[in-house]
């Protein structure tokens, strides 16, 4: 019992060193991070049923074009020779004129088209995963990397975007309070003193203590 307290003890001594001065909170709740960069949105991305939804316009990010027929209340979405038509309130979908099902159809809100993003990047060849504790959703290509330069430059600033920009792993399973949807709303990032490779995250309900190695994220605490 004396070794736990002993080393709470420690661990907040030593995050209370760290400058927060230095800390950095260039990114907002519910943000999309595709290929390493945030996007920056209108309008929120929404959960609905366990799945989440986004902006139309942010997949142009994804190299894809589209359109909103509104006559049939349509969204058209096209990359290469791939194409796949969603309608609004209708779980039937086609993709290359194949009738395929999605879980959640399309949803408008606040005069925006909000799509089942990881129906729609899948079908294109890409990864979806909604991190939980940051309520980020990252969006990847098959063959994206993260970029170990960007990690290590000398610009601390330019380093630390891309330390946040890395999904976090849990190899121990996180609070289910830090996960809850709205949790995020204040939230804020810090380092230590000079430092990009670790940092802890907190919000209004914990903290997350996370470290680089590798070009991947991992929480140890």
């Amino acid at each position: 019992m004396k070794k736990v307290i002993v080393f709470v003890f420690f661990f907040v001594l030593t995050f209370q060193s760290w400058a927060i001065a230095d800390a950095a909170n260039p990114i907002s709740v519910n943000a999309v991070n595709v290929n390493g960069e945030f996007i920056a949105t209108d309008v929120s991305s929404i959960i609905k049923d366990g799945r989440v939804l986004v902006p139309m316009r942010t997949l142009a990010s994804l190299g894809v074009t589209y359109q909103w027929d509104s006559k049939s209340q349509s969204a058209i979405i096209t990359k290469g020779k791939d194409q796949i038509k969603l309608t609004a309130n209708k779980k039937e979908a086609f993709k290359n004129n194949q009738a395929v099902q999605v879980d959640v159809p399309v949803q408008m809100t606040q005069g925006r088209i909000l799509v089942p993003i990881r129906f729609v990047s899948e079908n294109f060849g890409y990864k979806a995963n909604y991190e939980k504790v940051r309520s980020i959703l990252f969006i990847q290509d098959g063959n994206y990397k993260a970029d170990q330069e960007s990690l290590q430059a000398e610009d601390l600033q330019a380093a630390r975007q891309a330390a946040i920009s890395l999904p976090i792993q849990f190899s121990f399973k996180s609070l289910s309070s830090l996960e809850k949807l709205g949790a995020n709303k204040d939230y804020g990032y810090a380092f230590p003193r000079g430092d990009s490779s670790r940092y802890m995250y907190s919000n209004n309900v914990g903290h997350t203590v996370v470290e680089i190695k590798n070009g991947v994220a991992k929480a140890v605490w």
